[in-house]
């Protein structure tokens, strides 16, 4: 189990990476931070969920998308209308079976369709089973 945040902003630009700087709880050794995502690293079903405060650029909607091993995951998206400099939560909750027979560590992260500013984030991460 692992707690990460972010509160900080940062700048981001459409189809960046919305990242985590820090760890507020970790027990054992099943997720981990690492560069800005959350590497799962035993084979299981994990719970996630990851909200984000987003100040977008422009008017339109704020997608996050979660990424797995680099291929955004089409079941793993929030979606939040914002106006021009409106800042908008938005909560992506995700299910993922991790099989990597020994492998490297599955990698997770979160990918936002518009420019704008990461005002901050956090995610839990529970194994399952």
């Amino acid at each position: 189990m692992i707690q990460v945040f972010r509160n900080s902003p940062v700048d981001v630009l459409a189809g960046g990476e919305l990242t985590f700087t820090g760890t507020k709880f970790r027990k054992g050794s099943t997720a981990v931070l690492n560069n800005g995502g959350i590497d799962l690293n035993c084979d299981g079903v994990y719970m996630i969920t990851a909200n984000f405060s987003f100040t977008a650029t422009a008017a339109g909607d704020v997608m996050v998308t979660m990424q797995v091993d680099g291929m955004l995951s089409a079941a793993d998206v929030a979606v939040a209308t914002a106006a021009a400099g409106d800042t908008v939560n938005v909560k992506v909750v995700s299910l993922i079976p991790v099989r990597k027979c020994g492998c490297s560590p599955a990698d997770i992260g979160y990918i936002v369709s518009v420019a704008g500013t990461l005002v901050d984030a956090d995610a839990v991460v529970t194994k399952l089973c």
